[in-house]
């Protein structure tokens, strides 16, 4: 939204749970903020339109790693970014699919990490380097999922 985007799409599961956040949204910003739900006609043409696709569920988190939201590929543009707040796995089912597709992707390693950076910072005064973090990170969850 600060990036001044042209449009955002909130796909969900819920359409009054997504309404009830596009709302909170619409107040801060003048952006065109809709709601679709998952399987919808707006949903598929969202997802051709998208230059960026999240994936804020748990949706492919362990351990139901064989889930993922209902992403048709073929409508999906091969340069749309594609990223996954979901880090175990580090590449979920959906990260799979964009990335065989041809998309750019990226998990939610690096946002954890960042949270844990600005949290440190603001109850510290610590500034600490957020790349340090995530590769400690990757390697404990390596670890785990030995």
């Amino acid at each position: 939204l600060r990036n001044k985007v042209a449009s955002v799409v909130l796909a969900v599961r819920t359409l009054e749970k997504g309404e009830a956040l596009a709302q909170e949204f619409r107040q801060r910003t003048q952006v065109e903020i809709n709601v679709s739900a998952f399987g919808s006609e707006a949903f598929c043409q969202a997802q051709a339109q998208a230059d960026l696709l999240v994936n804020t569920t748990p949706l492919g988190m362990t351990p139901k790693v064989d889930a993922a939201p209902p992403v048709n590929w073929e409508l999906v543009k091969p340069t749309a970014f594609v990223y996954d707040i979901i880090y175990t796995p580090a590449e979920t089912r959906f990260l799979r699919e964009a990335r065989e597709h041809g998309c750019p992707t990226q998990n939610g390693e690096h946002m954890l990490a960042g949270q844990g950076a600005a949290a440190l910072a603001l109850w510290t005064g610590i500034e600490p380097d957020a790349d340090c973090m995530c590769m400690a990170l990757r390697q404990e969850l390596e670890k785990k999922e030995q």
